[in-house]
């Protein structure tokens, strides 16, 4: 298939090449599964490298000593794989399988699985049903996973960006009332927010929850998640959103994460913005209830609820699960 062929038969989000090309680039996420990797795989083990994409991962886990790899993708960008395996010399090494994992048919059961399967926040591109799916089915006894843990973080930030987003669209632009945009904008998770930092935080972060994919029940992974996080402001300012972001330990020491204290990476934080921007003094009560869902059959569910202080609760839902009562 040539690559104009590709780009016209192209209608999913993983089968558009600029999100491989930035995870790609992303060398802080590939040398970390790359070290993941050499630590799991133990010469002569047969890898299981889901949502293979462009293929790096599973010529990684061959350089790493394995014998074979089944690389698992239901995306069009195993076209693109195919080639820079075949190039590589590697076609009898790795055998590709165009499926999604809950119904590729391997040959054999696996020494090890390894799939990049994290969102902004871990569970965000609700993918991790899956990856469980994938150990039930093809692990072998004793057999190794990459990532290992996966944990979600949050904090109450001040986004600089996400002021000026909030300034424009409920300040009359062309003279003309689109605050609607913004009543909008406020519900949605704000991707890519490279710009927060640790001195944007207002409090130290709390954990949200931890999946360890060893011991996690697939049937766990599905379920709606409801945490609750009560934060005491470390410093006087504004604060306008909830940050959040992951920390996963992809094998032993080998740990990967979009934490404003980690190296940069092209996740980012995410940020669920507040209807309007607080000033807060040190000390002020910053309560949260967040409720998620993923089952890995369609598309991920989440609600906040959000007070700030002695202020009224804030409530933001993407329509589709109810948001918990304060």
């Amino acid at each position: 298939m040539t690559n104009a062929e590709y780009a016209r038969t192209s209608d999913a989000p993983y089968d558009e090449i600029d999100i491989h090309r930035r995870m790609l680039a992303d060398k802080g996420r590939v040398t970390a599964f790359a070290r993941a990797l050499e630590k799991a795989v133990k010469p002569g083990d047969t890898v299981l490298d889901v949502g293979t994409g462009t293929g790096i991962l599973a010529m990684l886990a061959i350089r790493a000593g394995a014998k074979k790899v089944y690389a698992v993708e239901p995306a069009l960008i195993i076209e693109t794989a195919r080639r820079v395996i075949k190039a590589r010399g590697l076609e009898g090494a790795i055998e590709l399988f165009k499926a999604g994992i809950e119904n590729a048919e391997l040959p054999s059961p696996v020494d090890v699985i390894v799939w990049e399967w994290m969102g902004g926040f871990g569970v965000d591109e609700g993918m991790l049903p899956l990856f469980l799916l994938a150990r039930d089915r093809w692990l072998k006894p004793g057999g190794r996973m990459i990532p290992e843990s996966v944990a979600a973080w949050l904090a109450p930030a001040y986004d600089s960006e996400l002021k000026l987003e909030r300034d424009f669209w409920v300040g009359r632009p062309y003279g003309i009332d689109y605050s609607s945009i913004w009543d909008w904008e406020v519900d949605e998770w704000h991707y890519g927010r490279h710009h927060i930092r640790t001195e944007d935080l207002l409090a130290a972060p709390n954990r949200l929850w931890v999946h360890d994919s060893y011991r996690t029940s697939h049937a766990e992974t599905c379920a709606k998640h409801d945490a609750m996080a009560e934060f005491r402001t470390d410093r006087a300012g504004p604060v306008n959103c909830l940050a959040v972001w992951f920390e996963s330990t992809l094998f032993g020491d080998v740990v990967l994460s979009n934490a404003p204290t980690a190296p940069p990476t092209h996740w980012g934080r995410v940020a669920f913005p507040l209807d309007h921007p607080y000033q807060v003094e040190k000390g002020t009560a910053i309560r949260v209830n967040f409720t998620f869902q993923a089952d890995g059959t369609g598309p991920c569910k989440s609600g906040l609820s959000v007070r700030v202080g002695d202020a009224d609760w804030e409530r933001h839902c993407d329509h589709r699960i109810g948001v918990p009562d304060g």
